[in-house]
């Protein structure tokens, strides 16, 4: 067996610990953004997967199965082949606190 070895391999003092410019604040003090985007699926009829309502939400996966479990009307779903789904409209309105 062959062991490739790049000798042209060195580390630059510049790019190490706390020289290097990307560890360090932003420049032109810049802040990071309060909201994050978050990519999720959402079907023409504007239905997404348990997983998704769950990144849309910014909460556990979980969370949304338990709240299923202890009160069905929190978030309208409707299950399709044994999936459930979530239509955007109900997530904005809970995310509003307007009534489901």
């Amino acid at each position: 067996m062959k062991m490739l070895i790049n000798e042209n391999i060195h580390e630059d003092p510049k790019l190490i610990g706390d020289n290097n410019p990307a560890s360090g604040p932003l420049p032109g003090n810049m802040v990071k953004p309060a909201i994050e985007r978050v990519r999720i699926r959402l079907l023409p009829d504007g239905r997404m997967t348990r997983r998704d309502a769950a990144r849309y939400l910014g909460i556990a996966v979980k969370t949304i199965a338990m709240w299923d479990l202890e009160d069905p009307n929190k978030l309208k779903s409707v299950k399709v082949g044994g999936r459930r789904f979530y239509y955007r409209d109900v997530l904005d309105a809970f995310i509003h606190g307007e009534a489901a």
